[in-house]
């Protein structure tokens, strides 16, 4: 994908004699109505399903889970269309190709840590063997300390603030925040390591014994029961107590 990027703006700033990094500029000087009109109506449809799958379903689920007494999944949607389409002005971000390469840029500020704390939990820590369906209890063995896991938010703190600095002389270029703006050039490399080594250290120094099993547990090995419940099915013996008190 970026080398088309990179190939398409190259082969229209020798046919144009300008730099056209936006793909709708470029359609725009076609001559072709028939070829401008598909490829913006292909460029529409691909908004709209990207946005709709990736931004306002997710948007909205987190929102309901979050406040389900009042808000459901079409309420929801109409926040994230009313937040994200007006209040954070996103035409802004596009107004201009460094603007909007900043902003994409933020995303490895978070993206990085995110990645190392799973990698960490499922691998190091828990070495694959995770209990399935307590995930969806919220009072199961994945509660933690009233549903924060304290690990990784200490991790967050300690991967994502150092970058912090070097993101806001990126979209800022007159705030001076010194040799700081440097770490933000690898800021997905840092984060990524520096969460992933500060969740396996607080895990291992600090257990959370209720998520350590000798076996994960799936899905498969739990049937329905008449009341709607989970029950093990009879390739299994062992109940999970996430599931008795996800159940009761």
């Amino acid at each position: 994908m970026g080398f088309i990027g990179i190939a398409v703006t190259s082969a229209a700033e020798h046919i144009y004699r300008e730099v056209l990094w936006n793909p709708l500029d470029l359609v725009d000087r076609w001559d072709s109505r028939a070829a401008a009109f598909f490829a913006s109506f292909s460029f529409l449809i691909a908004t709209i399903g990207s946005n709709i799958s990736a931004n306002s379903i997710s948007a909205a689920n987190d929102l309901m889970v979050m406040f389900p007494k009042y808000i459901n999944i079409r309420r929801g949607q109409i926040i994230c269309a009313f937040v994200g389409g007006w209040a954070l002005c996103p035409w802004e971000i596009l107004a201009s190709a460094p603007g909007f390469l900043s902003f994409m840029s933020g995303y490895t500020v978070f993206l990085g840590p995110f990645a190392g704390i799973m990698i960490s939990d499922y691998w190091l820590v828990h070495r694959g063997k995770v209990d399935v369906p307590a995930m969806y209890f919220p009072h199961g063995r994945y509660r933690y300390w009233n549903g924060i896991n304290w690990r990784a938010a200490v991790a967050l703190l300690f991967s994502v603030t150092p970058t912090l600095p070097g993101l806001i002389a990126d979209i800022n270029h007159k705030i001076k925040v010194g040799n700081a703006e440097h770490l933000f050039d690898v800021a997905w490399l840092y984060g990524f390591f520096s969460a992933l080594t500060i969740y396996w250290a607080l895990s291992t120094a600090f257990p959370a014994e209720e998520t350590y099993m000798d076996n994960a547990i799936l899905a498969d090995d739990y049937t329905s029961d008449s009341d709607g419940g989970l029950s093990p099915s009879t390739s299994t013996e062992k109940v999970p107590r996430s599931l008795e008190e996800g159940k009761a």
